[in-house]
């Protein structure tokens, strides 16, 4: 499960939890969380699963289960994904989230999809 709630007009904390045992490909070794603003990704097909290839990303450490991502624009929604890796190679994406940041202060509830 992958959840995002923005924490202020220009950040997202994005918490997830690791894949179950019997998807993991050995030990993890990190994260990646990727992410772009619905401007950035316009001519992307809603119905695809795949993140598009110009996505932002932050590699995070195996033990890590959340970031903050900062410097997003104000009241802009953005799409999130992440995958898990392993000395093997990435693993498959999750399910894409949708999250937007805060107009000015307002406090929104998480957003969360089960994958």
């Amino acid at each position: 499960m992958v959840e995002a709630v923005p924490v202020d007009t220009s950040s997202v904390r994005v918490t997830w939890r690791p894949p179950s045992e019997r998807q993991q490909n050995g030990l993890i070794t990190g994260y990646r969380v990727m992410y772009a603003s619905q401007w950035q990704i316009q001519w992307m097909d809603e119905s695809s699963a795949q993140p598009p290839r110009n996505v932002a990303n932050i590699m995070m450490t195996g033990t890590d289960r959340s970031c903050l991502i900062e410097g997003l624009a104000t009241w802009t929604v953005y799409r999130i994904w992440v995958s898990a890796f392993t000395s093997a190679g990435q693993g498959p994406h999750s399910d894409m989230i949708v999250v937007q940041t805060d107009e000015g202060g307002t406090m929104h509830s998480p957003v969360s999809i089960v994958h």
